[in-house]
């Protein structure tokens, strides 16, 4: 174990770096060494550090770019900044020309498991939330102390710079915040909510909302028209002009993290409706992600009977028991894709369990899943699967 005598020898090299080894260039550090015993030379210091000590970890964080400059907050728009990176000087395809890259990093995650204190001492210098969330790290090996001439460290910094600037301009755009067209999927009739179509690589359309909305008596009338007509096409609303969700949800300010932390054993929906009509959206926590969502939904009577006026205003939580979420993902990206046994179908039935959801409606991950494990066991009002028939339609998004 490291003791104090071993701590201050520690200290006594590093302060040697600094003083000896540091402001020399190589030829000096070479003919420094000449006369002197072989246990006092630079270089046997230099040897001396071992690999593991010249493996050098590091990461990125990125500013908006407003008045105050201030430092983005989501864990996974920084890993995305990182990864960009690692995009750019790595080999991630076997159709890359490696002479075409200047230079070569590798990457690593920072895990709450393996890094503890470290990861979150990352996360702190870097301005983000000190969470159990995975952080994204860039290293390189030092393979030699002397490729320092011919302006070689500044040749290469000015390049990783340059890749970092166009990632940085990547992050802001991607995180612009501000008015745009959005689009609703509509469910219910005798209380219409607008399930939102969100984006987790946009900004402005990042946020997943619900709301329970009244329609003027024309366009309500219309509306149950088109849905009764039309029982198993999804029904869209779109906004005729580009609005602000930060202004119909104000805790929208900068866009909810995304977590790429997903529930292994079971699917998470927001279950919420009237107390005659019931519809199912899911949770979007882990990205890439897909949009699920069912109008009309039919419980069983034991489910059914346990929900009441205060589930349908505030909303409850609904897991499918037996759909495993993080082992299936990623979903296809087209419904062309979809296989003819896609778990998520009209008029098939699942084995579900409901419970009650103690976050508020504005709640925002990270968190939204946190306790509610054991609350799985804890169903409303005994502990047996319920059947659910999903009379609704999936979209892909």
């Amino acid at each position: 174990m490291e003791g104090p005598l071993q701590r201050a020898r520690d200290r006594g090299r590093k302060e040697r770096i600094r003083r000896e080894i540091l402001p020399k260039s190589n030829r000096e550090i070479v003919e420094s060494d000449v006369g002197k015993p072989t246990e006092e030379k630079l270089m046997t210091l230099l040897r001396g550090l071992g690999s593991d000590l010249s493996i050098n970890a590091f990461a990125l964080n990125w500013r908006y770019d407003d008045k105050d400059r201030t430092w983005n907050t989501g864990i996974e728009e920084a890993n995305y900044l990182t990864r960009h990176v690692v995009e750019h000087l790595s080999i991630y395809s076997p159709d890359q020309d490696p002479t075409k890259i200047p230079f070569h990093l590798t990457s690593t995650e920072f895990t709450n498991e393996l890094y503890g204190k470290c990861a979150k001492e990352f996360k702190r210098r870097l301005g983000l939330p000190q969470c159990d969330r995975l952080l994204f790290v860039l290293r390189n090996v030092v393979m030699s102390p002397f490729p320092t001439d011919n302006d070689f460290i500044s040749t290469m910094v000015d390049y990783f710079r340059s890749v970092v600037e166009d990632g940085v301009r990547l992050c802001r755009k991607r995180n612009v915040r501000g008015p745009a067209i959005h689009r609703f999927v509509m469910q219910g009739t005798d209380e219409i909510f607008l399930v939102y179509q969100p984006s987790f690589h946009l900004g402005k359309h990042r946020q997943p909302i619900i709301l329970a909305v009244e329609l003027e008596d024309h366009a309500k009338s219309d509306y149950i028209e088109i849905r009764e007509s039309n029982p198993q096409d999804p029904i869209f609303l779109k906004s005729s002009v580009e609005i602000g969700l930060q202004q119909v949800v104000s805790e929208c300010e900068r866009g909810s993290p995304v977590s790429f932390n997903g529930p292994e054993d079971y699917m998470p929906f927001y279950l919420y409706g009237s107390e005659k009509q019931w519809h199912i959206s899911h949770k979007l926590l882990q990205a890439p992600n897909a949009t699920f969502s069912a109008g009309n939904v039919k419980l069983d009577d034991r489910p059914a009977s346990s929900l009441n006026q205060g589930h349908a205003e505030k909303g409850a939580s609904l897991a499918l028991t037996e759909v495993p979420e993080t082992s299936m993902q990623p979903f296809p990206t087209s419904e062309s894709e979809l296989p003819a046994c896609f778990f998520f179908k009209p008029d098939k039935k699942y084995k579900v369990k409901v419970w009650d959801d103690p976050n508020d409606a504005s709640a925002a991950d990270p968190g939204l899943l946190e306790g509610l494990g054991s609350q799985l066991k804890e169903l409303l009002p005994c502990p047996k699967r319920y059947i659910l028939t999903c009379d609704g339609s999936i979209r892909i998004h």
